[in-house]
């Protein structure tokens, strides 16, 4: 995708920021583009990352019923037999991992018991009370899709009920797509550059699994951490710590010039982040 400015085209440069925990997804407003070409470039920024956002929640959401409805998933859950629902779903849950980054297929028994993670089959039995998407779904019976920070980074996700044949309610899975796996396909559709910052004292607290490869000086962007980047080496040079200052994580989308070249950056603040997963 190429962006005009002055006659020089320049690849659009486009940064996902987690900012806060607010109740609605945002729309920016462009009265300040210098011109209408950028904003359009910059409208058709936001479509796409918008679309792709709730396209990955559907997915996951399908992924979640897909295996919530299988007529054995149902019977070895009911039996509380581990190896045989793994057996099960290994080769499928490979190739969605494959295909589309899948991070996890875990299933809990009520209230908020593990009983099976497909990408851990040996860690089982430990309380997911602290997760209260899973304690809605085997109190409720009600499903659930968004974005939230788990133990090892942010994902989107689903949690599913899940009922034997006769509609007693045995347990819910829930299915996760690291977030990583949804910026390089972008990056891959649309030759646009993206990079996902969270806030580093919710990354600490929450994804405790993150080490220093992540958490570390370079990552560094005033009060957040850069988790992952298309393009980091041209990123860290078009970014400053006053574009995150913002308290609202509204910002204007705005050109920058680096080695002689003009870039169009959006900063799209994701919100409704759960922080417990």
């Amino acid at each position: 995708m190429k962006f005009k400015r002055h006659s020089i085209l320049a690849i659009v440069v486009s940064t996902i920021l987690i900012i806060s925990i607010i109740t609605s997804f945002s729309v920016l407003l462009f009265d300040k583009v210098t011109s209408s070409t950028e904003e359009n470039q910059f409208f058709l920024l936001e479509s796409i990352l918008k679309s792709r956002i709730h396209s990955s929640e559907d997915k996951v959401y399908q992924l979640g019923e897909m295996f919530a409805a299988m007529p054995k998933v149902k019977k070895y859950f009911a039996e509380g037999n581990r190896e045989k629902l793994y057996n099960e779903l290994k080769e499928v849950y490979k190739i969605q991992d494959e295909k589309y980054g899948i991070a996890d297929a875990h299933f809990a028994v009520p209230p908020a018991t593990s009983f099976l993670r497909m990408r851990d089959f040996e860690k089982f039995g430990d309380d997911l009370s602290y997760k209260p998407q899973v304690l809605s779904a085997n109190a409720e019976k009600v499903s659930k899709k968004g974005e939230a920070l788990s133990r090892t980074g942010p994902v989107f996700y689903a949690v599913l009920p899940i009922s034997d044949t006769l509609g007693n309610h045995l347990g819910c899975v829930q299915v996760d797509l690291e977030f990583p796996a949804v910026l390089d396909k972008l990056k891959a559709t649309y030759n646009i550059e993206l990079s996902l910052f969270i806030n580093e004292k919710m990354l600490t607290e929450t994804s405790t699994k993150v080490g220093g490869e992540i958490i570390n000086a370079d990552n560094r962007m005033g009060a957040y951490i850069k988790f992952h980047s298309t393009n980091w080496d041209l990123m860290k040079n078009l970014l400053i710590e006053d574009d995150f200052s913002a308290t609202d994580g509204i910002v204007d989308p705005f050109v920058r010039e680096y080695a002689k070249t003009d870039y169009g950056i959006f900063m799209h603040p994701l919100k409704d982040f759960t922080v417990t997963c």
